[in-house]
Order: structure tokens, then C-alpha cells, then sequence
């Protein structure tokens, strides 16, 4: 088992005796887009229509770029779930415009439940505001962004496959996530992107990442920790700044 344990600015590894990084400008960090915190986006849950407003994750108050609004036509996709009361049957997300930040799922509310769905080729599979919410046996494919967008805490992500994203999941000041048995795969940037700073005390057990740029990145972050994970052919395995 491969147990590490990050604090802000070091790494330190130990090795037990069981068997066994934000999106990073091209300068400082390869992504470089400098999100900021976004404030509480829309409360209202979008249903299959024949055009609706799309907001990208960055259009409210205090968001990423300040965009305004853009107006799209969306035919017959589900963009906002945001109470969601039981499981989702099995849906393929999949983009339906050419929007920078179109994304699959948006959660606002806390404890809620996404399982068993599919995203592929979209920009951003999952975005999620708030806490307490589990994401299970879920798979991400080629999304241009990432497949999930954590932007709260104390979220749970369980057996999910990432494959082909640029960033598998990007955490954003988020903190006390746990992530179980998920595996990352030829991401072009990392599996794991933690940044701007401040991405605390986060446990990922039974992780694999397998011929990413980066397995993990973080950015002026502390104590994430590493459990039975496994680390193949990245460039580098974890990067802390």
C-alpha cells in the first residue's frame, strides 16, 4: 500500500508493509483559468424543453469569468438536477451545444445522490456546489473540462471511472471529500486537479492513475492523503506547489 500524506508546500511518503495535481497554467499551471469561488448559482431545476437559458458555471455573482448570460438552444436535455429525490435511471450526457462549459448534471442542494450514469464528450459531466452529495459508478469520458467540478465539501465519490477528460475532477477550495476505488485514465492534464488553494484533508483510498500528465495536482494545499493508491506511467505522479 502506498500511503501519502501531503501538508502545504512538502510532500512526505511512507510505505506500509500491506501490498501495494488545478489546472495548471502552461507557466505556473497548465489550465490557468483562475476560478474563483462562485457564489450560489440558480435554485430552480431545469427540465427537458425546447430551448432554455444556459448559465456556464462562471456567469454568477463572483464567478470564474464573469461571463453574461448566453442564450442556447437545448433540445430534450436534462441541464440542472438539483433536488433530486431518488437515483437517476441510466442517462447518457452527452454535449448537446458548443458552449465552453456546458455541463451534464449542476447540484446546489446538499444530500443528494448521482449513480450509475454515463458522460461522454461533454465539457464538465458533474458540477456540484454543495455537500454531503454521493457520486457512485459513474463514468466520464472525454469531457474537454472535466468530469466532475467539486466546488463544495464533505462529498463522497465512489467507483467512478474518469477516461480521456482533460481533468478527471477538479476541486476548487474544496475540502473533506472522500474518494473511494476510482480510477483515472489518460487524462490530458491531471486525474486529480486541486486548484487556486486551500483544497484541504481529503482522503482518496483505493485510487489508480494510469498515464496522466499528473496524477495528482494540488496548489498550496495540506494534509491529502493517499491510501492503497496506485500510480502508472504519469509524468508525475503528484505535484504540490
Amino acid at each position: 500500500m502506498k500511503k501519502i500524506s501531503m501538508k502545504k508546500n512538502s510532500l512526505r511518503k511512507t510505505v506500509d508493509t500491506t501490498p501495494t495535481v488545478h489546472h495548471t497554467a502552461y507557466s505556473s499551471h497548465p489550465k490557468e483559468k483562475h476560478h474563483s469561488h462562485p457564489g450560489n448559482p440558480l435554485t430552480t431545476v431545469s427540465v427537458p424543453r425546447a430551448s432554455t437559458t444556459h448559465q456556464s458555471k462562471n456567469q454568477n455573482p463572483g464567478d470564474m469569468m464573469n461571463k453574461q448570460n448566453h442564450r442556447t438552444i437545448v433540445p430534450l436535455l436534462l441541464i440542472c438536477i438539483i433536488c433530486l429525490s431518488s437515483s437517476l435511471s441510466l442517462t447518457v450526457y452527452s454535449a448537446q451545444t458548443t458552449h465552453k462549459y456546458e455541463t451534464g448534471i449542476r447540484i446546489t442542494e446538499d444530500n443528494q445522490i448521482i449513480n450509475n450514469q454515463i458522460f461522454r464528450n461533454i465539457p464538465i459531466g458533474i458540477a456540484i456546489w454543495s455537500s454531503n452529495n454521493t457520486i457512485s459508478d459513474c463514468t466520464f469520458w472525454e469531457c474537454s473540462d472535466e468530469g466532475i467540478l467539486l466546488l463544495g465539501s464533505n462529498n463522497n465519490i465512489i467507483d467512478c471511472t474518469f477516461t480521456n477528460c482533460l481533468d478527471g475532477i477538479e476541486l476548487q477550495k474544496s475540502s473533506n471529500n472522500v474518494f473511494t476505488n476510482c480510477k483515472f485514465t489518460n487524462c490530458n492534464h491531471a486525474g486529480i486537479d486541486g486548484i487556486i488553494n486551500n483544497n484541504n484533508n481529503n482522503l482518496f483510498y483505493s485510487c489508480t492513475f494510469t498515464n496522466n500528465c499528473y496524477g495528482c495536482f494540488f496548489k498550496e494545499s495540506e494534509n491529502n492523503i493517499f491510501e492503497n493508491c496506485i500510480f502508472t506511467n504519469n509524468k508525475e505522479d503528484l505535484f504540490d506547489i
